[in-house]
């Protein structure tokens, strides 16, 4: 599955999971859309529930 959500996001011409942070982080912005995860929802609550951190718009 990883193979279709990945990315060549540094535009480099390879998608390299392993050696590029950009283009494992864009696989992971794929993976979070493709689950249904929306723009400004939370994505790190503090110790008292609170959210902290939202998902950039």
């Amino acid at each position: 599955m990883a193979r279709t959500l990945a990315a060549d996001f540094d535009r480099d011409s390879q998608i390299d999971l392993g050696n590029s942070c950009v283009d494992a982080i864009g696989l992971v912005v794929n993976d979070f859309k493709a689950f249904g995860w929306q723009t400004g929802s939370c994505v790190f609550k503090s110790h008292s529930g609170h959210c902290v951190a939202r998902a950039a718009k």
